[in-house]
């Protein structure tokens, strides 16, 4: 018996690699096998830091007659699956009128998040397709921006303080970003030694998982998969903590709260060092 969050990712992994070859962005080796990486736990994701997520949703809609939401990059779709820590700190006010809008250059982590939403009660789901580094939503402003550890998919610095600054224009002036972004731990983050310890330990999760017999093609052939996902350079973490934060402040945000929190990647077998971040304009 398949779980909701399962039967959704053997759906984004058999249909979703069609949205991803037709997206604006090249993320063909990325959106479609995101979800199985993430339920394996091969990847970080909002989970990883689940308590952070949940409190800091929860203080920001305390505070809040009706929150506007903007998830800012999916990925996939598991903000909005019954336990996630967006819908677990949603669930404790009842009384509350909520509307989420989802933005991602691909079509993919939007149709499944639409398809996750059906699940759901007393919460409307709307998406669009947007690639933030170069547009922004026009007059629209979001008392929550939430999105997990965008900023380190672009290598950029310019990208990066093009995204920092599209979310200072569209936060409401008493509404905060709720995100988390890894910092280098000073050894090298990609090579072909870590590429391939990376496969190796994630096909291990894979054959230990729910999905080897439920998938449509063989062992061999996701593994190519995960290489294809493995092998592109586009993401980069932080140097430092002080790179982060002078990105932050150069972009006109202001920083309410910056935690320290280490991950072991069992993918990686290493732990990641990351800063859980709140954001605001004032």
């Amino acid at each position: 018996m398949f779980t909701v969050d399962e039967k959704l990712a053997l759906d984004v992994f058999n249909n979703g690699a069609a949205s991803c070859l037709n997206s604006i962005i090249d993320c063909k080796t990325y959106h479609f096998v995101r979800p199985i990486l993430r339920i394996i736990n091969a990847v970080s994701s909002p989970y990883s830091h689940f308590d952070f997520y949940e409190k800091v949703i929860t203080q920001s809609f305390s505070s809040k007659k009706n929150p506007n939401i903007l998830i800012s990059g999916a990925a996939d779709y598991s903000w909005i699956i019954k336990n996630s820590p967006l819908l677990r700190a949603i669930n404790k006010f009842n009384n509350k009128n909520i509307k989420i809008k989802i933005i991602d250059a691909c079509m993919t982590p939007l149709i499944f998040s639409l398809k996750a939403s059906k699940y759901l009660n007393n919460i409307t789901v709307s998406f669009e397709t947007l690639d933030i580094p170069h547009k922004t939503l026009n007059n629209q402003k979001y008392d929550m921006i939430i999105t997990d550890a965008f900023l380190t998919q672009f290598r950029s610095k310019i990208e990066r303080l093009k995204i920092l600054k599209s979310w200072r224009e569209m936060l409401s002036d008493t509404g905060v970003v709720i995100t988390t972004a890894q910092i280098s731990s000073g050894l090298s983050t990609r090579n072909s030694h870590t590429t391939n310890k990376f496969i190796e330990n994630t096909m291990q999760l894979f054959d230990s998982s729910v999905f080897p017999d439920s998938l449509n093609i063989n062992r061999s052939e996701f593994e190519k998969i995960v290489l294809e996902y493995a092998t592109p350079t586009k993401s980069r973490v932080y140097k430092s903590e002080e790179e982060l934060v002078n990105e932050i402040l150069i972009s006109g945000l202001k920083i309410k709260n910056i935690y320290n929190n280490k991950i072991y990647s069992e993918s990686s077998k290493k732990t990641l060092d990351y800063r859980e971040l709140v954001l605001s304009i004032k």
